[in-house]
């Protein structure tokens, strides 16, 4: 029934003319809601809204296509519940879900659609509010709602009441922006002004540079704030908020302009560069081999290469006539194959920039990927027909018939390695692996993904295989030559589809990019630092690939390339730490971990080489969460403290417990903190119940009576630098200064208003700083 239904569809479509298939695109893609992580639907829309603002020709005509495909029972007139006005909607369900034509129209307006929806609700908001200004769209968002003016194929349609909307909000940020040039004026008359007054007092040429100096001084301090401010409004374009703070820092050193950098620095420190260039959205970036250039490719139809050092454009390759999809360099660097949904494959010469032959017809439609075997003798081409076709770089000619197994369209291919296998992604949901010699399928479909397969990547290793795709999860899959199984699996890695996936070239790392507008790196290895997601774009990311050092990651944001440096210093784990030490006179690291919960990791002491940048041991002996950690000055020792109220004393030179001092028996009597006397002999804890104990290192037993003064818990405390004095703090908010050999209370401060987490001696005994 649905195959005789989108049958019929397609055979009424082919039956219009020209300009009556486009209106039916519009129509129908009017007639569908795109909502965010589900499937496209059905929903109504008022015929006054199709027909508004339109020729009576063009009104005659759209009445027509929806006469037509009323009569057909594809579509069904109604009328609105409360206003009575005739609507119109898609009659079935399933033809939006198997229809081709229709799902190749949202695929290619899909991006336009999502913007059209937002722009829609926006406008809803506004007309509920009473047309009040704070909901007007400003900055991106107005942008991304001013591109549906040119729409790339003309089939998004805007109702009334979104171009009244869209207009008002473009003459607000207009009005803004004249408000912003008067400020501007305003400031420098007044500098002129300043000037002029000071040189009227000849007389006095002292006190009239003076004047004038401070004139001068004041206007570039307003100017500095100005720029600090916009800098600040921009802070979802993180290159333009940079420039504009750098330009108020230098007009005056003012604290705005040192806030503003500060703060566009803070949102992505590893942000290397933007490069600019493209016209529309970016699809694909790649890394040439030697790291000397970048290749992006989209929406505009161009290709640009750039130098990835000076960052700056070498060529723009031009020729397609549909979007660029998908780009790869041939092993040696000195071809760059371009796929393209204008069904074509181009090949170019990276130093002259020049086209390599004619352009290929790939004969398998749209192509969405492309790929070079490793020892750069063939080149493979995935696309929307389903088929693989694998050619001879030298000839440029296919070297069988195209690999048929897929059932839809197959976004993603990628050799392995050594070469042997072709791994490929489709939106069947499955990922299939081909002997690349024989041609023939090996073994059965990879089957753990629930939606489109988008990404393919091969570990370095050639062991392991990464896929992703519209489920929003990513599958690494063990390549053991006999059968291929699901190892790890991130079952949420994104909120939204991945489209792009590379490891880095040590294999540590994947990196994935989504349309959740994030760039996100997972742990491959044992141990491995991961660093935190990065979300700097307010566009879809389509592509990520690292340079072959691994020190830098490409990827996209909107009509931008972004360079990213990676940060090797950079430990994150996924433990709540609750204290750090470092060894003397070493590169060692010990945290602190544990907390109430299982999301806060687990209860251990992490030994880390921060020189190295991995993890040396990871000691679990506690019973609960570790809350503090502290090396003796020798460095022989490592004491910590856990909420089990006990105490371990660990031999540094191979990190085994050697003594466990219980402090309490009773529940709920962790203890916050130890500290080590500057002799390395004595260690103090302080605990939950208020007491603070001092124990023999070496015996490991207590020494004399506890110190008690502290009402509630003590949380924290600290040697003097001559180990004379300790100074505890705690729960009551007080700090308090003890006599080390006397066990005596010094004194009393008093001033923080709520618990005391830390104290620190100045080198010199004479300054406690307390937070």
């Amino acid at each position: 029934l649905t195959g005789t239904l989108t049958r019929r569809a397609d055979e009424l479509y082919l039956t219009l003319n020209t300009e009556e298939k486009t209106l039916a695109q519009m129509i129908f893609l009017q007639l569908i809601s795109i909502i965010e992580g589900s499937e496209p639907v059905r929903r109504r829309v008022a015929q006054a809204d199709l027909l508004a603002e339109q020729s009576p020709e063009r009104k005659a005509t759209i009445q027509k296509v929806l006469d037509i495909f009323y009569k057909q029972r594809f579509l069904t007139f109604d009328r609105d519940p409360v206003t009575r006005a005739p609507t119109v909607e898609i009659a079935h369900e399933a033809l939006i879900r198997e229809w081709d034509r229709l799902q190749q129209w949202i695929e290619t307006s899909r991006d336009e659609m999502r913007i059209q929806r937002q722009l829609a609700s926006n406008t809803q908001d506004w007309l509920k509010a009473n047309r009040d200004t704070g909901f007007l769209a400003r900055g991106a968002r107005l942008d991304q709602f001013k591109s549906l003016t040119k729409s790339t194929y003309g089939t998004i349609s805007l109702s009334p009441d979104e171009k009244t909307y869209l207009s008002v909000s473009i003459a607000l940020s207009n009005r803004l922006a004249w408000y912003r040039r008067v400020i501007a004026g305003a400031l420098i008359t007044l500098t002129v002004l300043a000037v002029i007054l000071a040189g009227l007092g000849l007389d006095r040429a002292n006190q009239a540079e003076r004047q004038r100096a401070r004139a001068n001084r004041e206007a570039h301090v307003a100017q500095s704030r100005e720029l600090a401010a916009v800098a600040l409004s921009n802070a979802d374009q993180i290159d333009l908020a940079l420039l504009l703070s750098l330009e108020a820092l230098r007009i005056s050193n003012t604290y705005e302009a040192r806030n503003g950098l500060l703060s566009t620095l803070q949102i992505e420190p590893r942000l290397e560069a933007y490069l600019h260039g493209h016209s529309d959205l970016i699809r694909t970036v790649t890394f040439s081999p030697d790291g000397h250039y970048i290749a992006s490719g989209g929406r505009d139809n161009q290709v640009i290469l750039w130098d990835a050092d000076s960052h700056t454009q070498k060529f723009v390759l031009t020729g397609h006539e549909g979007w660029i999809n998908s780009l790869a360099f041939s092993p040696d660097g000195t071809i760059l194959a371009s796929g393209s949904a204008d069904s074509t494959v181009r090949l170019w010469d990276v130093t002259s920039g020049e086209m390599i032959g004619l352009p290929i017809e790939a004969g398998i439609g749209s192509v969405w990927s492309v790929s070079f075997s490793p020892d750069g003798q063939f080149w493979a081409a995935g696309g929307e027909a389903g088929l693989i076709q694998v050619w001879d770089v030298a000839t440029q000619k296919p070297l069988d018939e195209p690999l048929a197994g897929h059932s839809d369209i197959i976004y993603s291919v990628a050799f392995s390695p050594d070469g042997t296998i072709l791994a490929s992604g489709s939106a069947d949901n499955t990922v299939r692996l081909w002997d690349v010699k024989t041609g023939r399928e090996i073994g059965e479909p990879l089957t753990a993904h629930t939606n489109w397969v988008l990404a393919v990547a091969f570990h370095p290793s050639g062991s392991l295989l990464a896929s992703a795709g519209a489920d929003g999860a990513i599958v690494l899959w063990r390549l053991d030559g006999k059968n291929t199984t699901p190892i790890l699996t991130f079952e949420e890695a994104h909120t939204d589809w991945i489209r792009g996936l590379a490891f880095d070239p040590s294999g540590n790392l994947l990196a994935s990019a989504s349309v959740d507008q994030s760039l996100k790196f997972w742990s491959v290895a044992a141990n491995q630092s991961v660093p935190a997601p990065i979300e700097i774009s307010q566009n879809e990311v389509w592509s990520v690939a690292f340079s072959p050092d691994g020190q830098f990651a490409v990827s996209t944001d909107g009509n931008d390339v972004v360079l990213l440096k990676l940060l090797s210093d950079e430990i994150r784990t996924d433990l709540l730490i609750n204290d750090l030490a470092i060894k003397p006179n070493s590169s060692l690291l010990a945290m602190a971990s544990g907390g109430p919960t299982q999301d806060d990791g687990i209860d251990a002491v992490s030994i880390w080489d921060i020189t190295e940048n991995h993890q040396v041991a990871q000691l679990t002996e506690h019973a609960g969460p570790v809350t503090s950690v502290a090396f003796s000055p020798d460095g022989a020792w490592l004491a910590s403290s856990s909420a089990d109220q006990t105490i371990i004393l660990w031999e540094t030179a191979n990190y085994q417990p050697q003594k466990r001092m219980v402090v309490s028996t009773l529940a709920q009597n962790p203890v916050w903190s130890v500290a080590f006397s500057p002799d390395g002999q004595v260690l103090a804890s302080a605990s939950e119940d208020g007491q603070v104990i001092f124990w023999d290192v070496a015996t490991g037993q207590s020494i004399g009576d506890p110190l008690i003064g502290h009402i509630g818990g003590v949380l924290v405390l600290v040697f003097s630098p001559d180990g004379k004095t300790l100074a505890t703090g705690g729960q009551d908010k007080t700090i308090r200064l003890w006599d080390v050999d006397t066990r005596e209370l010094i004194a009393t401060l008093e001033g923080h208003i709520d618990w005391v987490l830390s104290l620190a001696f100045s080198p010199d005994g004479r300054t406690l700083a307390s937070g």
